[in-house]
């Protein structure tokens, strides 16, 4: 890509900054989901091949719209704004799936959602607990109900988190 054609999230702050910008926000909603790529996907791959979907996952997606400096000091002034925040993306998150889910091919589901760095994670241990391993937990419920196969993706060192995931996920 050319510099110019690249972009990148902003760390300081999101478009949702407090309850007025989370109000505004334009979030997406079930009925905004748009199947058609993937259906034309499952209409024209080859007979003896799967579909692989990806999304960015719960924790990226909350950090992301209220940028990873806001959220950490939502998480101190307004710990409710946070939770507002993961809820509807995981909401939206849910909704996507299991649309895709209902589509035969789609077999995998690979959900990336970087929850470290190099040094460790990016929150303390209990909010991932508390606010995005629970989301996962539903999303891995719902495709494998399906008999379709979820993987989750990290970056980072998410070591104090591992249990929770083998065990819970």
């Amino acid at each position: 890509l050319r510099r110019a054609a690249r972009s990148w999230v902003g760390e300081g702050s999101g478009p949702v900054t407090d309850w007025a910008s989370f109000e505004r926000h334009p979030w997406p909603t079930r009925a905004s989901i748009d199947p058609r790529p993937m259906e034309w996907f499952a209409a024209n791959a080859p007979d003896d091949m799967c579909i692989a979907t990806a999304s960015g996952g719960i924790f990226e997606h909350a950090s992301f719209s209220m940028g990873l400096e806001g959220m950490c000091y939502a998480l101190e002034d307004d710990p409710a704004l946070v939770e507002a925040v993961v809820e509807r993306v995981g909401e939206i998150t849910y909704a996507w799936t299991d649309i895709a889910t209902e589509l035969e091919r789609v077999e995998i589901f690979f959900m990336g959602d970087d929850m470290g760095y190099r040094g460790g994670l990016l929150v303390a241990p209990d909010v991932f607990r508390r606010l995005i391993i629970p989301w996962h937990r539903k999303l891995a419920d719902l495709v494998h109900r399906k008999g379709k196969l979820y993987l989750l993706h990290n970056s980072g060192k998410i070591d104090p988190l591992m249990e929770d995931f083998i065990e819970d996920v």
